[in-house]
């Protein structure tokens, strides 16, 4: 692309992030330079308020990570009372770049850039529509695994780790055998 500039670039606007702005709604434009404190304090606080009964949040590129995250802990704050729809996209961007050098033709790139919306909702959402999730308690595993230990005592439940100088004790009596001229080996011939 050394022979190539950029003339313009034109990004195609994803009409399904547009939502009515209620008063009920509050939409989150999560962008890759956010923090993620500062978006969940703000919206956990606007969420508690009897008023607010929906959140959006939506973010493209980079940010779909940051948009799951802030969703997450949404989702933990407000225990079994959320409902979930998400909806994910590819916004389009179409870069036109022009030749440096005559006899060279111009170029149209497309980028398909993953984008993502996710609505939480106090009142119910339309359970037919394409990923929908309604609330229900956080669970660490999958569906149909079951925990067979004993979380409060740790994974390894009944199997003590041999101390130091039991693991060292086969080792010295070798070292010790050598300094004193015994070969161990020897003695069990």
């Amino acid at each position: 692309m050394d022979n190539y500039e950029k003339v313009e670039s034109i990004v195609h606007p994803l009409a399904e992030f547009q939502l009515a702005e209620d008063d009920g709604v509050i939409n989150m434009k999560v962008n890759t330079g956010s923090k993620i404190r500062n978006i969940t304090r703000f919206a956990i606080t606007r969420m508690k308020d009897p008023k607010s009964t929906k959140i959006t949040y939506s973010g493209t590129g980079p940010a779909v990570s940051k948009v799951i995250t802030c969703v997450e802990i949404m989702k933990k704050e407000f225990q079994d009372t959320l409902y979930q729809n998400t909806r994910i996209l590819y916004s389009h961007i179409d870069d036109i770049w022009s030749p440096k050098i005559s006899g060279l033709d111009r170029l149209k790139v497309t980028r398909h850039i993953p984008a993502i919306q996710i609505i939480l909702s106090k009142v119910p959402l339309s359970p037919d529509e394409s990923g929908y999730q309604p609330p229900g308690p956080y669970h660490p595993t999958p569906v149909g695994k079951t925990i067979t230990q004993d979380i409060t005592r740790g994974p390894n439940k009944g199997h003590k780790r041999p101390k130091l100088k039991q693991q060292l004790a086969p080792a010295k009596r070798r070292l010790d055998d050598r300094i004193s001229g015994r070969d161990s080996a020897a003695d069990k011939l």
